[in-house]
């Protein structure tokens, strides 16, 4: 590696993600830590669905790799694996004092992803302000981006890596985490462009036909139509999107009436 007018060895670290920006690893060709798996729960959506998989569904989901084993897809989506999505509660808007530490998974991604979208649904209460002319309900965060960024944060997640999308709710805000930062190739315009460019092609394609993704890329369209870009924070590793609590804007709260109050 040339600095200046002198060369010196590249870090490992360096090397590795050099290397992992000229091949794309897709989970598709990662094997399995686990060969026994079993994928009655993803069934059952399917047949909720109306779908019935076939004997082949292995093949047509692409749950295998070139030789014929159960690839890091099949164990995301099997019925026991090793992955835990977590969603922190905090009494804070920091995270000193935490309340509340749960974790869904180690079962298949989609019924993880159910049950963070049930707990988002509860976290999600509405706030109500009566002014001299009307009563105005609000939820503390819009529902519908809140749900297409839950989404987008597990569906194109860097599962290579082993780390999981996180979720931590304060009492201001709501913050979705995701491992990864942008696709290889892919600029911060392409990323708002609201086109479809997924990390995890096997993956949208299963949400996809569960009804949980629509694989145009009109998530972000409905997370730009009621919030705009700078609730997102992408670095190299991780994409973040903040979503502060509406009802604080609604009673015209200031951030240091907050703290304050705090």
């Amino acid at each position: 590696m040339r600095l200046g007018t002198s060369t010196q060895p590249m870090s490992t670290a360096l090397i590795d993600e050099l290397y992992a920006k000229r091949i794309h690893t897709t989970l598709r060709n990662i094997l399995a830590p686990r060969q026994d798996l079993t994928f009655a729960q993803l069934k059952i959506y399917y047949q909720e669905r109306g779908f019935e998989l076939n004997r082949k569904y292995a093949n047509s989901l692409e749950l295998l790799t070139p030789d014929g084993k159960y690839n890091y897809i099949a164990y995301l989506l099997a019925d026991e694996n090793g992955i835990s999505i977590k969603v922190a509660k905090y009494a804070g808007i920091t995270k000193v004092d935490l309340v509340e530490n749960e974790e869904y998974g180690y079962c298949s991604l989609i019924k993880a992803t159910n049950h963070v979208l049930e707990k988002m649904k509860i976290e999600n209460v509405t706030k109500a302000r009566v002014t001299n002319t009307k009563r105005i309900e609000k939820n503390l965060v819009e529902t519908v981006p809140l749900r297409e960024a839950l989404i987008n944060s597990i569906v194109h997640n860097d599962f290579s890596r082993e780390i999981p999308p996180v979720f931590e709710i304060f009492n201001n805000r709501i913050e979705i985490t995701s491992y990864g930062g942008l696709i290889p190739g892919q600029s911060i315009e392409d990323f708002f462009s609201c086109s479809s460019m997924p990390r995890n092609r096997e993956l949208m394609r299963v949400f996809k036909d569960l009804g949980l993704v629509e694989q145009l890329g009109s998530g972000m369209s409905r997370i730009l139509q009621s919030y705009d870009r700078s609730i997102f924070d992408i670095s190299d590793h991780f994409i973040k999107v903040v979503f502060h609590f509406l009802y604080l804007f609604m009673m015209k709260i200031s951030p240091m009436a907050i703290i304050m109050a705090i």
